[in-house]
């Protein structure tokens, strides 16, 4: 008689094998600018910092309440739960959003190893070659993205990855990439009207 044994996805193999698919600055850009306008906001600040990349806007992650919990509790799975598992495709049931479905978060492993989510009274750090994410209860008026430079080319998740590491030219590079893209995407979003884009805090382009 056959018995059955549990199988579990690598989390790693994952977001590796949809890297492949996503590499390049302005895929992640514009992946950021669509989840935005997906979640209805209205205005985005895209701040490219010596010390990592810092985005916010003015819609809120929707939340069921226990990001503790395996399985999301609401009828539509809340959007801490859709990053956490990764690549589900919980985008998918709505036919108004134009991030490519359940992956796009993903690109921005191209550019970090600790993607930090602030957003509906929680703090959460992903710490994707551990399986785990870090989060704390904190007042949230917005949505913060703090995605700190991967320098380090030997750190396990950039080696993991198969990802180089980011130095000071590649970080200007991805400056002049947020300038190109933001020439061209607001003729085709539905909800944001007014992107601005900083450095290191001081405005350059809105």
């Amino acid at each position: 008689m056959s018995r059955k044994v549990k199988y579990k996805t690598s989390l790693i193999g994952t977001i590796r094998t949809h890297l492949s698919g996503l590499s390049g600055y302005d895929v992640l850009i514009l992946e950021l600018i669509q989840n935005a306008d997906d979640g209805e906001a209205k205005k985005m600040v895209i701040d490219v910092r010596d010390s990592g990349l810092k985005i916010q806007n003015n819609a809120e992650f929707s939340y069921c309440g226990n990001i503790e919990e395996e399985n999301c509790s609401s009828e539509d799975t809340c959007d801490f739960h859709s990053i956490l598992d990764v690549a589900s495709g919980n985008k998918a049931h709505n036919s108004e959003n134009i991030g490519r479905v359940g992956i796009g978060f993903i690109s921005t492993y191209q550019i970090t190893d600790r993607p930090k989510i602030i957003s509906n009274g929680l703090s959460v750090v992903l710490t994707p070659e551990t399986d785990n994410a870090d989060f704390d209860e904190i007042n949230t008026k917005e949505t913060t993205f703090e995605m700190p430079w991967a320098r380090d080319p030997k750190s396990k998740l950039r080696e993991a990855l198969v990802q180089e590491h980011i130095n000071d030219k590649k970080i200007e590079q991805f400056f002049i990439d947020c300038e190109s893209v933001l020439n061209q995407s607001l003729l085709f979003l539905k909800n944001l009207n007014k992107i601005e884009l900083k450095r290191n805090g001081d405005s350059k382009l809105v």
